[in-house]
């Protein structure tokens, strides 16, 4: 029993160390993905804590003029009254086509935006966006310090 034990202990810590060997070896470009997809999936999943986490403190929106501040205040808002009866959050981000050029410390993220309001079969696509985000890196990873956006179809709701 100790040996079967010991057997899925040891099988757990070589997955753990195999990824973590795995994600500090990506490339860049991948690590920019994957912190995109991050903050995607923190605003879909409502986690206030974790939304905007890779957006640097001095971050702009150069579109709109909007800070990192107002942003941040405009989700939370989002995540506490856009909900129905159930309390299942209304809106969904998905990630569309990336093209990520990295030079140096800089980079350079161009992507295609969907936002979904509804749920189930009354979901519905109200916002298409393109956005060009600026990244930096800091630390020893990746903040994004400035975007613009150009909308393609629908509006951002209200």
């Amino acid at each position: 029993m100790r040996r079967i034990l010991l057997a899925v202990v040891l099988l757990g810590v070589a997955f753990v160390a195999g990824r973590c060997v795995w994600r500090a070896t990506a490339s860049d470009a991948t690590k920019i993905r994957w912190l995109l997809e991050d903050e995607a999936a923190a605003f879909n999943s409502c986690s206030a804590l974790s939304v905007l986490a890779s957006f640097a403190p001095e971050w702009r929106d150069e579109t709109t003029g909007t800070s990192r501040q107002l942003l941040h205040g405009g989700i939370l808002w989002v995540f506490r009254n856009r909900r129905d009866a159930a309390q299942r959050f209304l809106f969904r981000i998905e990630l569309g086509e990336t093209d990520i050029q990295v030079d140096g410390d800089q980079a350079k993220a161009t992507l295609a935006m969907a936002l979904y309001e509804g749920l189930d079969a009354y979901e519905r696509c109200v916002w298409e966006l393109r956005v060009v985000a600026h990244l930096a890196r800091r630390d020893g990873g990746w903040l994004i310090e400035r975007s613009s956006h150009e909308t393609i179809r629908g509006t951002v709701p209200r």
